[in-house]
């Protein structure tokens, strides 16, 4: 499973599967897996409880979700 995510690598190193992890965390074992493979991000909780799991290894930072920003459109023109 380790495609260079730090999550992955922990996973690998520790010889854990998914499943296992998320048990530890709270978490679903496609929501560990999605994380590691670096499809999607943590929460705020979950990251910080992925930190205290991995006993720093994977810092929350690594793992928390990005918001992405919002395009705005331009204003539409008002009709006479």
């Amino acid at each position: 499973m380790s495609n260079g995510t730090p999550l992955a690598t922990y996973l690998v190193q520790t010889d854990q599967s998914a499943s296992q992890f998320g048990a530890r965390v709270g978490a679903h074992r496609t929501q560990i897996d999605r994380i590691a493979k670096g499809e999607r991000g943590a929460s705020g909780l979950l990251a910080l409880a992925i930190e205290r799991e991995t006993r720093g290894a994977v810092k929350a930072s690594d793992v928390l979700r990005t918001r992405k920003t919002r395009k705005r459109r331009a204003p539409r023109p008002r009709a006479a």
